[in-house]
C-alpha cells in the first residue's frame, strides 16, 4: 500500500490523480488485476470522469446541484456545531464515495479512452490522503 498526498487548491476542486496512481503502481506492482483507492477524508470523494481542464468545477457544481444536502442545523441541536458545519460537504462526498476499484492490465490502469481518476474536493483547500492498495 502507498498513500498519496493530494493537494487541493480551492474550497471546491477536482484533481486528476490518474498519473500519480499509475506511478504508485510502478513502485508497487500489483499481483492481481485490480487496484483499490480510498480517500481518507469525509468531505472528499473519488470517481472516474472524462476530464478536460475547463470541466472541473462545472462537474462539482453539477454534483452539488443534484444532491440535496442540509445547510442548516435542525432545531434543538444546540447551535451550529462542528459536525453540522461539515455535514453538507460530507453528504455530497458520501453520494459519490470514498473508494474506487480500477482494473489493471500488465501493471497499467485499464481505463476507458476518456476516463481519468479524480479526487473531488468539497471542503478545501487542503491535503488529502489517498490509499493505493494494489493486489
Amino acid at each position: 500500500m502507498e498513500t498519496l498526498r493530494i493537494k487541493t487548491r480551492k474550497e471546491r476542486d477536482v484533481v486528476d490523480i490518474t498519473d500519480a496512481v499509475q506511478k504508485a503502481l510502478t513502485r508497487h506492482p500489483p499481483r492481481g488485476e485490480v487496484v483499490h483507492l480510498f480517500v481518507k477524508h469525509t468531505t472528499a470523494a473519488l470517481t472516474t470522469v472524462p476530464l478536460r481542464a475547463i470541466d472541473g468545477l462545472d462537474l462539482v457544481g453539477r454534483v452539488e446541484a443534484t444532491v440535496h444536502h442540509p445547510s442548516h442545523p435542525r432545531h434543538g441541536m444546540g447551535g451550529y456545531s462542528h459536525y453540522m458545519m461539515h455535514l453538507p460537504a460530507a453528504v455530497i462526498a458520501a453520494h459519490i464515495g470514498a473508494s474506487l476499484a480500477v482494473p489493471v492490465k500488465r501493471g497499467k490502469l485499464s481505463l476507458g479512452r476518456f476516463q481519468r481518476v479524480v479526487l473531488l474536493e468539497f471542503e478545501g483547500p487542503g491535503v488529502r490522503e489517498v490509499a493505493v492498495i494494489s493486489e
